[in-house]
């Protein structure tokens, strides 16, 4: 159990004993920094709960496990918005140097977190919504199971489309997960829950990442679930900002903390699952090599925006924003937060590295604000002007 989870020995031993003693709650927080392993360990919390074997070992073969590894658990819902890119694109990567079923393993993982968001069950009665990505996801489907482990090996040219018809879509199904998780998400999953599917072969487990976005309205339903859990359903939230959760929501939680990774840790997870012994300093740096095209164009605004603060610019740069969709501008504040911490480790073009004084302004403006377009819904580009103007001062 959790053998495919490096470091983080404390969660692992807190969640193997409450499983292993039936004690754990329905109600699971995992909060801690971006690749920290939180969505493995979700995933794996899935399958070791749906497992009949004694101590859930990771290559169980029964079938709950096999489906559960493959992400086609059907008592599975998850939902919220991250970005897929990067992880998808360095899965691709790696089959593309190595066909081994591991390699085939990893893609079919990395692209069904992203389709198990477009779950008939979320949509209902929302379809045209998600009606422009239908035929490309059942094209998708169609590929991951001529890889699933055990089939015939594609010939070069046939895997090679179907790489490129997953790189090239991947960008456009994200926009289409809303920003925040919806009310209507959270009255489904409720519904669903209740429905009679439960008992000891079933399990139900909802997913949500990024569990603080929430809009007041989704926050206050979410809340009528937490108070009076279904049997058999057991809810994990996955968070980076603890601190943006709401109180009453916290204290129906039990929180696993989950520690940043190290630099040995780090490369040591992309020299095993990804066969590059490249020298990281983290596994946010590696992964951002396989960023698209428009993901890298918004780092490089990010760095600009925070070049003109630095260098005191009086006016804001409304010029870089120009054509950029919302959802980009909710990408733009996270890459904001990346540049500031590579600043504080590198500095600005040789000059001295960002002050930790000034650094910790800048974060405590920047994620006030950051708040407001996540949770209360508020114009990103307001938000962001005037917290150009805040830290410029500041």
């Amino acid at each position: 159990m959790f053998e495919n989870l490096l470091e983080q020995t404390r969660f692992r031993d807190a969640i193997a004993r409450d499983i292993g003693q039936k004690s754990l709650p329905p109600s699971l927080l995992f909060s801690g920094p971006r690749y920290s392993g939180k969505m493995t360990a979700a995933l794996e919390t899935v399958r070791a709960l749906n497992c009949r074997t004694a101590g859930a070992p990771w290559q169980c073969q029964c079938p709950s496990c096999k489906a559960s590894r493959l992400l086609l658990q059907p008592h599975l819902l998850m939902l919220g918005k991250r970005s897929f890119y990067e992880d998808i694109a360095a899965s691709a990567d790696l089959l593309r140097r190595d066909g081994r079923d591991a390699s085939r393993f990893m893609l079919i993982r990395s692209v069904r977190k992203l389709l198990r968001r477009f779950d008939p069950i979320l949509w209902e009665g929302e379809e045209k919504k998600i009606s422009k990505g239908t035929r490309v996801m059942e094209e998708i489907n169609d590929f991951l199971n001529s890889l699933e482990p055990g089939k015939p090996e594609l010939s070069g040219k046939e895997l090679e489309e179907g790489l490129k018809l997953i790189e090239k879509t991947v960008p456009d199904l994200e926009k289409l997960i809303p920003a925040t998780v919806p009310i209507s998400q959270i009255r489904r999953i409720s519904s669903w829950s209740h429905m009679a599917a439960g008992g000891v072969d079933h399990i139900k487990v909802v997913i949500m990442e990024r569990a603080e976005s929430m809009l007041e309205s989704a926050r206050n339903a979410l809340l009528k679930l937490l108070e009076e859990p279904p049997e058999d359903l057991y809810l994990i939230m996955l968070t980076e900002r603890k601190r943006m959760i709401m109180p009453t929501i916290l204290s129906r939680v039990r929180n696993y903390t989950f520690s940043d990774r190290s630099s040995a840790v780090s490369r040591e997870i992309v020299s095993r699952l990804y066969r590059d012994e490249s020298q990281v300093a983290s596994l946010e740096e590696w992964f951002s090599r396989f960023r698209h095209s428009g993901q890298s164009r918004i780092s490089e605004l990010a760095e600009s925006f925070l070049t003109d603060l630095y260098q005191r610019e009086r006016i804001f740069p409304s010029r870089i924003f120009d054509g950029m969709e919302s959802d980009d501008l909710f990408l733009f504040y996270q890459e904001l937060f990346l540049v500031m911490q590579r600043w504080q480790r590198e500095g600005l073009d040789g000059e001295m590295p960002l002050s930790l004084d000034r650094a910790e302004r800048w974060n405590g403006i920047l994620r006030e604000n950051f708040r407001g377009v996540e949770t209360l819904n508020q114009n990103p580009l307001l938000l962001l002007e005037a917290s150009y103007y805040r830290m410029r001062e500041a």
